[in-house]
């Protein structure tokens, strides 16, 4: 569920930060009341999670956004050896957005290892994706995460579409060697945790395209996400994700709650099973 409030001494710790950073330093009508006033559409488990120079980069985005626009902000993690985009629109651009950025990335070639989906109180979207791309050793140059963001941008704006995207993408199977053999793929639904979310679990093998696949099951199924945690280590994927039906409720459905388990169940045996063709 969103969480209530941050504590007033993290909002304005938080805040003196993010005012002074380089990304925001000097935007016009900027100060720290309206990065104060920005922290509070964020749910809790953000400002606590994220630095202040990425939320910085962040804020900054939210500030040049306007309605039907979509900003990609990249970043390369030298520590790590990944790259960061972070996606910020307005949720009412285009049903599945965070599905068919998964898309677009698995058609780029770009192999997803974190990442986490927040829509704020007002509706703006800031989701964030940690990836490695597998044709540049080290950082990957400049125009490379352009055209990435370009076609995060074309696709949900409507003006390509993401299977398009995915079809040219034809070096899928040769990113990483199947293993020997296929773990069991799971998929867990807890309804009771939260009061707002149902939340599903995913356990399977990790292929490039594979997080695509699950979400785009989870909006064929007639699902809104509102939050999740896409987890990778070694071949093994650990996803969680917060939905909803399409009012912003919980499923409350035995019947339906199973025919969620088995769509995504089965979707998922069908990609690895082609994939292993």
């Amino acid at each position: 569920d969103r969480d209530a409030h941050v504590a007033p001494e993290r909002l304005v710790q938080v805040a003196e930060e993010v005012v002074r950073d380089p990304c925001v330093a000097g935007l016009p009508g900027v100060d720290k009341a309206w990065v104060e006033a920005q922290l509070k559409q964020f749910p809790e488990r953000y400002v606590y999670g994220t630095v202040p120079a990425r939320i910085a980069a962040h804020v900054a985005a939210v500030h040049r956004l306007h309605q039907g626009e979509v900003l990609v902000e990249s970043d390369f993690n030298k520590e790590l050896g990944v790259c960061e985009y972070a996606v910020i629109t307005h949720n009412e651009l285009t049903p599945g957005i965070f599905s068919k950025i998964a898309g677009v990335m698995a058609g780029s070639g770009l192999q997803i290892l974190d990442a986490q989906i927040l829509t704020r109180a007002d509706g703006i979207v800031v989701d964030t994706f940690q990836v490695t791309d597998p044709d540049y050793q080290g950082e990957p140059p400049a125009d490379r995460r352009q055209t990435v963001g370009e076609r995060i941008a074309s696709v949900l704006k409507g003006w390509d579409h993401v299977d398009d995207v995915l079809r040219r993408g034809a070096r899928l199977k040769l990113t990483r060697p199947l293993p020997k053999a296929q773990e069991a793929t799971e998929v867990r639904i807890d309804n009771e945790t939260s009061d707002g979310f149902t939340i599903i679990d995913v356990f399977a093998d990790d292929r490039q395209g594979l997080l695509y696949v699950i979400t785009n099951a989870i909006f064929q199924l007639g699902l809104s996400i509102h939050a999740a945690r896409i987890s990778t280590r070694l071949d093994q994927v650990a996803d969680v994700f917060y939905v909803t039906d399409l009012y912003g409720k919980k499923l409350d459905d035995h019947e339906q709650l199973e025919r969620l388990r088995r769509g995504i169940e089965k979707a998922i045996e069908n990609f690895l099973e082609a994939k292993a063709a």
